[in-house]
């Protein structure tokens, strides 16, 4: 080939390599716009009497085969910085790695340099995937990766930052008298402003107390300082749960996962989907605001989606600790909280069910979404014979809540039928209290069409 003919070719596609990075870049941010497509509330930050803003997450898992943990991390960092500019600090509450190797620190090391922005701190507390037969004790980890720091108090603005490392993989030996020492003093120094603490471990009796998560290690110390913070990983259960908050003495939030799975708190059996989601919606972080007078808010954010969450009535899904330390003020308590959970679920007007195939003794079933003052935690799927005496078959249908936007109908598989029978489905929606719909029912004779 002519050697001009070539060149030019190599020319016209790095042009149109170029073009279609700017093309991508311009796709990229207005795909990012928070604006929700049904005029929802767009997120805007709030700089007058800012004092601190902080990106919070867990189990970044690095070094996963998949390297899905690594494109997450890279969008958690493009997404924080577009909703702003003005982020004092990324902080990681372990597992940070997926088996605590020295490369898997070091490439994330590497990544969050290349990731964050100008000031911005890095911030990093280990857990039980970030210990291994050479770390094995947070000062190992700190003895050769300077950066990474198990037991740190970082002030910002007046605000303290409090991050503890337990000193075993399961949560249960930390420095406490390093603890004690700092979150009394950063008590002394101002007893109204919210000391913000993160640990790996959730702490018992806390966010999801339903469900005897958690360790007691830290209980006692934690409950002196009723103005406390506390953000929890480990769990990975959905941010969007109410119970994922607690204000029973101070406040414990749990922290979503960038780059881990979403498990569930209950353990509903539902055929085959797992009471862990591996990697799927399941990635997201929250955005930790303090103002000059004490308030903090608190908002989830959904790396997959690009959006924040939203509430049953519309509104963005915030928590805000408008005076820490005052009781009075808790609105998460357990008890305002399940008093805020009354009603149970309600199948729309227009709301269908439909037998889409039938087969030999199966049958396919889909059904629209039912809606609920807080969230529909999953579906009960009934078959009964004519007289509505005999359970024929039963299955369950996990509402994926903590995807936005969340489906507006389901599906799923029933066995257990005869050919030529008539049987009734009905299908119950169940709240995370336990509140259960009237059903939406149908009438159908089970003949194979496959």
């Amino acid at each position: 080939m002519n050697g001009h003919i070539k060149n030019k070719l190599n020319i016209s596609r790095i042009i149109s390599a170029v073009l279609s990075v700017i093309i991508f870049l311009a796709c990229f941010v207005s795909c990012s716009d928070k604006t929700d497509p049904e005029g929802k509330p767009e997120l805007k930050p709030n700089d007058s009497d800012l004092l601190a803003r902080v990106i919070m997450t867990n189990d970044v898992q690095f070094g996963d085969i998949e390297g899905l943990s690594e494109i997450m991390l890279r969008r958690m960092f493009s997404e924080a910085y577009q909703y702003s500019n003005k982020i004092d600090a990324f902080i990681f509450d372990g597992d940070i790695t997926k088996n605590g190797t020295r490369k898997q620190f070091s490439d994330f090391i590497k990544l969050a340099k290349a990731g964050i922005i100008g000031e911005t701190k890095l911030i990093v507390t280990f857990g039980s995937g970030d210990y291994d037969d050479v770390f094995f004790t947070p000062e190992r980890i700190n003895d050769e990766f300077s950066e990474l720091v198990g037991n740190t108090d970082t002030v910002i603005n007046g605000i303290h930052f409090i991050g503890v490392s337990s000193e075993d993989p399961y949560g249960y030996e930390y420095d406490t008298e390093w603890l004690s020492e700092h979150l009394e003093k950063a008590y002394s120094e101002n007893p109204e402003a919210p000391i913000i603490t993160f640990q790996h471990y959730p702490v018992s009796g806390t966010v999801f107390k339903d469900y005897n998560v958690g360790t007691p290690v830290l209980t006692e110390i934690y409950n002196k300082y009723p103005n406390i913070i506390n953000f929890t990983g480990h769990n990975n259960f959905p941010v969007t749960h109410p119970l994922n908050i607690d204000q029973s003495v101070y406040t414990s939030i749990g922290l979503g996962s960038v780059g881990s799975y979403i498990n569930f708190p209950d353990s509903i059996e539902v055929g085959t989907q797992n009471n862990v989601l591996q990697r799927s919606d399941a990635h997201d972080f929250v955005i930790v605001e303090v103002y000059a007078d004490n308030s903090t808010l608190v908002t989830p954010y959904c790396i997959d989606a690009k959006s924040v969450y939203y509430t049953s009535d519309g509104d963005i899904l915030r928590y805000t600790v408008s005076k820490p330390g005052d009781p009075a003020s808790y609105e998460y308590t357990y008890e305002k909280i399940k008093e805020r959970d009354k009603e149970a679920p309600v199948f729309s007007e227009d709301a269908v069910v439909s037998i889409d195939k039938i087969y030999a003794n199966t049958c396919a079933v889909s059904f629209s979404a039912a809606q609920d003052d807080t969230l529909v935690n999953y579906y009960e799927l009934q078959i009964i014979d004519p007289n509505g005496d005999k359970l024929v078959s039963k299955a369950y249908v996990r509402n994926l809540y903590w995807v936005t936007p969340m489906s507006e109908s389901h599906s799923r598989s029933l066995s257990g039928m005869d050919q030529n029978v008539y049987y009734i489905l009905k299908i119950y929606a169940y709240d995370f209290s336990g509140n259960r719909s009237e059903p939406l029912s149908i009438e159908y004779q089970h003949i194979s069409t496959y």
